[in-house]
């Protein structure tokens, strides 16, 4: 047990030693940090931009599946109607030859629509040639031509609403915010694994628009970042003062200063450890040593000049000690 506020002194001047250069190699790495930060938050604003692009392209396929399928639905209905007038007019007309071919062939395509589940391109081509052949007008039937020329895709995409719903997730997951992001590619590799798999499933899919502009913003591998640097050697070291019995005595002295110094000390340490168990970055850590770098070198002044065992003059000094 140290028994005097000197030996406390001693073993908090030892802790200083050993602290301070990893200080310095604390806020070296920091320095090179904060250096990348701005690369980071580069790096977020561009996926972050380029996953909603994304979304919006997915999103416009989700809506022309929806219209798709309703012109689809008009082109089926017009077949099936057309049918039924032809059949009516059949009954008034002499010659029905002419007739029973144009029913015949719109059954035909009728029949193909039912045996398909999804959209079948083939039967709405022989609509069309029907149409134009037997000058049968069929609702919808050139506005689903239109809106199919007008797309990147032949056919609706199935899977556009897991799609929409996947990259949706992935942003809500790692995107909500910077910080998050951040800690999140320091950590692994998972952002870039998630973001690279959606790029391979909306190709996969035939989105090439939405999966050319979120490869183009995909982040880098954790590999090639700045790593954070550990703290654990400087909270070691750097030890709270009351638990480890180095808070001074309380001098009868009214003009004795140590232990206010003490006290300050105790408290600068106390906000640079909880500066590091935060991992906090190169400001906040920077302005956590700079606090007890001046708290201790009060102490140590304060020390020196009035302990007369470090080669000071204490207040009550009177020069009898060599009698």
């Amino acid at each position: 047990m140290m028994s005097t506020n000197l030996d406390k002194f001693r073993v908090i001047e030892k802790m200083m030693e050993e602290a301070r250069p990893l200080m310095v190699e604390y806020l070296a790495v920091l320095d090179e940090r904060q250096a990348y930060m701005s690369i980071y938050r580069s790096e977020y604003r561009k996926l972050r931009n380029g996953s909603k692009e994304a979304i919006r392209i997915v999103e416009e396929h989700v809506r022309s599946k929806d219209d798709f399928s309703a012109l689809y639905d008009d082109v089926v209905y017009a077949v099936r109607e057309a049918i039924e007038r032809l059949e009516e007019a059949r009954q008034t007309e002499d010659e029905t030859e002419h007739l029973e071919k144009v029913i015949g062939a719109l059954r035909d395509v009728l029949g193909d629509f039912k045996r398909h589940s999804g959209i079948n391109l083939k039967a709405i081509e022989k609509s069309k040639e029907i149409s134009d052949r037997y000058n049968i007008p069929l609702q919808g039937l050139q506005s689903f031509i239109e809106l199919q020329e007008s797309q990147s895709t032949p056919l609706p995409i199935e899977s556009a609403e897991e799609l929409l719903e996947e990259l949706e997730k992935a942003d809500r997951l790692y995107l909500a915010s910077f910080r998050e992001y951040r800690e999140m590619c320091e950590s692994d590799d998972e952002v870039y694994i998630l973001y690279s798999d959606i790029v391979d499933d909306l190709l996969e899919a035939g989105l090439n628009a939405a999966a050319d502009k979120l490869e183009s913003v995909l982040p880098e591998s954790s590999a090639e970042r700045v790593a954070r640097p550990d703290p654990q050697p400087l909270l070691s070291i750097l030890t709270p003062i009351k638990s480890s019995g180095l808070e001074y005595f309380q001098s009868k002295n009214a003009k004795s200063e140590s232990y206010n110094y003490n006290v300050n000390f105790a408290r600068e340490l106390a906000y640079t450890r909880r500066a590091l168990l935060e991992q906090r970055e190169m400001k906040g850590t920077n302005n956590a040593f700079k606090r007890i770098n001046e708290a201790y070198d009060l102490l140590e002044t304060y020390m020196y000049e009035r302990f007369h065992q470090l080669g000071g003059t204490p207040y009550n000094y009177h020069g009898h000690l060599n009698r």
